[in-house]
């Protein structure tokens, strides 16, 4: 690999990036789409959706951010052209997958038939437990789903995973409309069936990718000889190593911010319809943010793989400057025009009271924006140096130890209601943010091979 100067380092994280946003948004935007559609139920629901979201993703974010290492470790693979490796960094991350996917299931079972634990009001409760029940073995297919896409990300070919998300969106969009509102000679299942709808929809994109990853032919030099069932305890243990600490910092992270769902569930069902609208809004543009981080995790493991310690540092600060640009611009428009986002979830005449709390959350999560998009382009800096663990702690501390404690105070002892629990979030960001690409820089100054 050769120098770059920043303007070619820019260049090749916006190339590799943009088809990564663009499937992260597809992602994503099936959960938003899941909000809007389910708003014209109920506020009830559309506060259900979001606890029942928040719930499945902490639990499947551990192995979401486990195997997310793996397109760091088969760009490396490929800079050192060990082809051989690629496919079974591949088999051994499937296998994972389906370990890991089947405990989140049994997880998420277990948390529905419990959920009075956490204190939400009865029809909430019983909402979150219906489409619990439904969505929790979807978390098998999107690991698996997770899995393939960092195979060909991890090979600097996004573009399939991000044609297969896109068709996620529309085909959850669509069967949202079949069975939320009962069309086409369905019964009208509600809440019930958008869980439905998300269920099939992974199946789909895991089956659609794999199928492409398998058959095209600009993978077929990296599976000769692989097999389902070529399982080495070498490579698992090192994707294990390395992807369990970072899966465990997405827990931290993921977690808090559906721990302070559920102290803004304890405010009420208002605040918690709001809370989900400002919460769906910043779920997209961090998907952006996430596009780049794993962009620059593939890249600073390639240049990691190639031991050039110059382009370690370019790559880091390329998708730094990028993220910057993009999430500074989105601040501002959230804090310029709130109104205008919320009246995509609501409308007045249905939801009076929930539009103007859900107009201070946007401004406020307009103001966390750049601190977000720093946090998660310096953790993916550091997870293509293999770094996770002391991110892990630094994240503990800023959600668990800062973040969620303050949310408390904030909302119940100094009485800041809704609004407190989203300073406290914004506080530890901005921590977090700060660590990351500290520690990123360090180490990138101090690598010697």
């Amino acid at each position: 690999m050769t120098k770059l100067t920043y303007r070619g380092a820019l260049r090749e994280t916006f190339l590799l990036s943009f088809p990564i946003m663009l499937g992260q948004l597809g992602i994503t935007l099936v959960g938003v789409a899941d909000s809007i559609m389910v708003a014209d139920v109920s506020v009830p629901a559309l506060g259900a959706v979001g606890i029942a979201n928040g719930l499945f993703f902490v639990i499947c974010v551990v192995g979401v951010g486990t195997i997310y290492v793996v397109s760091a470790l088969i760009s490396a693979s490929e800079a050192q052209n060990k082809f051989e490796k690629c496919h079974l960094w591949l088999t051994n991350t499937l296998f994972i997958a389906v370990v890991l996917g089947v405990l989140s299931w049994l997880v998420l079972a277990f948390l529905a038939y419990n959920f009075a634990w956490f204190q939400q009001t009865k029809q909430v409760e019983l909402l979150v437990r219906q489409y619990l029940y439904i969505v929790a073995p979807s978390a098998l297919p999107l690991l698996l789903f997770v899995a393939v896409r960092n195979f060909t990300d991890g090979l600097s070919a996004p573009l399939p995973a991000m044609y297969m998300a896109f068709f996620g969106f529309f085909c959850n969009v669509f069967l949202n409309w079949l069975w939320i509102y009962g069309k086409w000679g369905f019964p009208a299942m509600g809440i019930a069936g958008a869980a439905y709808a998300t269920l099939v929809t992974r199946m789909l994109m895991f089956v659609g990718l794999l199928a492409w990853a398998l058959s095209a032919t600009e993978f077929k030099r990296y599976l000769v000889g692989f097999s389902y069932f070529n399982i080495r305890r070498a490579f698992v243990a090192k994707i294990l190593r390395i992807g369990l600490p970072a899966g465990v910092q997405l827990f931290f992270e993921v977690g808090a911010f559906s721990g302070a769902a559920v102290i803004v569930g304890w405010l009420g069902e208002n605040e918690l319809a709001a809370h989900q609208i400002a919460l769906s809004l910043s779920s997209v543009t961090y998907m952006v943010s996430l596009g780049l981080s794993i962009a620059s995790s593939i890249l600073v493991g390639s240049a990691m793989g190639a031991r050039n310690r110059a382009n370690i540092k370019r790559y880091g600060t390329a998708s730094l400057i990028a993220v910057t640009g993009f999430m500074t611009f989105m601040g501002v428009v959230f804090v310029c025009f709130p109104s205008f986002w919320v009246y995509l979830f609501l409308s007045d005449i249905k939801s009076p009271q929930v539009i103007p709390i859900a107009v201070n959350l946007i401004i406020l999560m307009g103001l966390y924006q750049l601190a977000d998009g720093m946090q998660c382009v310096g953790l993916g800096n550091l997870r293509g140096m293999e770094d996770t663990k002391t991110p892990t702690l630094v994240t503990f501390i800023a959600y668990w130890l800062i973040g969620i404690p303050c949310s408390y105070v904030f909302a119940f002892t100094f009485g800041w209601g809704v609004e407190g629990v989203w300073i406290a979030i914004s506080i530890a960001l901005f921590f977090v943010a700060l660590m990351h690409n500290w520690r990123f820089y360090a180490r990138a100054s101090k690598i010697v091979w």
